[in-house]
């Protein structure tokens, strides 16, 4: 609306020039190299505009020369994008589909017309699952994670074939980078999987009772502290067997066994419950090998000790003494009663060798490592 009114007002002043000056006639006389021309204001002025108007229609022209190759070269670059867009789609359509031709056909024209396109790169890694091309799956997912907008998108690919794989570490390095791609601290993820693990227990074991934390010094001990402080809230006796010198404890792990004691629980007590006692195994992670050394080996007997007078063991990732890739155990491996997962069912648990080791899994799932949920609690029987 305001611009009709601007261009009516300017049509006005327009037309009120031209009515001004065809009220004053005169006379323009113009004398150059000998030539002398005479005419009226009225046809001087219509000349002017004139030459004004086709000054700038032959500099149009002109500019418009200068620039015809970036003009044919964004009208060459769109059009290729547009062919890249309807690639795309129908890519996704035939993987949908399950028809893998035409999906890996789609796949490489994308790749050809919009190499750098988020969807390109996802259908290309997605055509190569569909394919069973693990290895191209892989190079395409390295290649979302030079991109800041498909970074976490290409780090849980990457986590998910280095779990079809069974390579645990590429999976966990994956799993960290995402957690550290979203903003998330060592810190969060400590305090998310020690929660998911307390809530695990009480679905197991609803009524408090006494819970005994053998504990190694890395973060797999971190864990358990925090499920204990958890536990510790919801009524639960706590006691703490740190097997290691308070000082050989990473930083991380010694806050959160500052933060336990300050909670006020007594890590000695030696009052008794008329309820079920557990032990929290949380001497090693994912990163050890059999065999078992000392004090670790000797923290392993007492604990299934206990287990043979009635507690309830539980290990944390996966029980100490089993190696989580292989399923390899030690001699003095813990045997659990439960064991709580992080994020995935390790493959070691999943081994022959594993046997009465790993009797019951229960998955405690992160939003930052698989992105499927935060902290859901799974059952699944192993």
């Amino acid at each position: 609306m305001i611009r009709i009114i601007l261009f009516l007002v300017s049509l006005a002043v327009i037309a009120a020039g031209v009515g001004w000056i065809a009220d004053r006639p005169g006379k323009v006389s113009v004398t150059w190299m000998g030539y002398r021309i005479e005419t009226s204001l009225t046809v001087a002025f219509f000349a002017v505009v004139a030459l004004v108007v086709v000054l700038m229609t032959v500099w149009w022209i002109i500019s418009v020369i200068l620039h015809s190759p970036e003009y044919a070269s964004l009208f060459f670059k769109h059009r290729r994008v547009a062919k890249g867009y309807l690639a795309v789609t129908r890519g996704l359509i035939a993987i949908g589909a399950g028809d893998l031709r035409v999906a890996r056909k789609a796949a490489e024209e994308a790749a050809r017309l919009s190499p750098r396109d988020p969807l390109a790169l996802l259908l290309g890694a997605q055509s190569a699952q569909l394919a069973g091309d693990r290895s191209g799956a892989e190079r395409a997912f390295n290649a979302m994670t030079a991109r800041e907008d498909t970074r976490a998108l290409g780090l849980r690919g990457l986590y998910i074939e280095a779990q079809r794989r069974n390579d645990l570490e590429a999976a966990r390095r994956a799993a960290e980078e995402a957690a550290s791609a979203r903003g998330n601290t060592a810190e969060a993820l400590m305090e998310e999987a020690g929660a998911g693990i307390a809530r695990s227990i009480v679905k197991f074991f609803p009524r408090p009772g006494k819970c005994i934390v053998f504990a190694g010094k890395g973060h797999n001990a971190g864990d358990v502290f925090v499920a204990a402080r958890h536990l510790a809230q919801a009524g639960w006796e706590i006691q703490s067997r740190v097997i290691f010198p308070k000082k050989e404890l990473s930083g991380l792990t010694k806050k959160k066994l500052s933060e336990l004691v300050a909670s006020a629980v007594s890590t000695n007590s030696a009052r008794r419950t008329a309820h079920a006692t557990i032990i929290l195994d949380g001497l090693l992670g994912l990163g050890a090998h059999p065999p078992l050394r000392e004090p670790i080996r000797s923290a392993c007997r007492e604990i299934n000790s206990l287990g043979k007078r009635g507690a309830q063991i539980i290990a944390i990732d996966l029980p100490t003494g089993l190696d989580g890739e292989s399923g390899v155990v030690d001699e003095d491996c813990v045997v659990a009663d439960f064991t709580i997962t992080i994020a995935c069912a390790k493959s070691g648990l999943q081994g022959r060798s594993a046997g009465a080791n790993a009797v019951n899994c229960s998955i405690v799932r992160r939003e930052n490592v698989d992105c499927i949920g935060i902290l859901q609690v799974l059952q699944s029987g192993y």
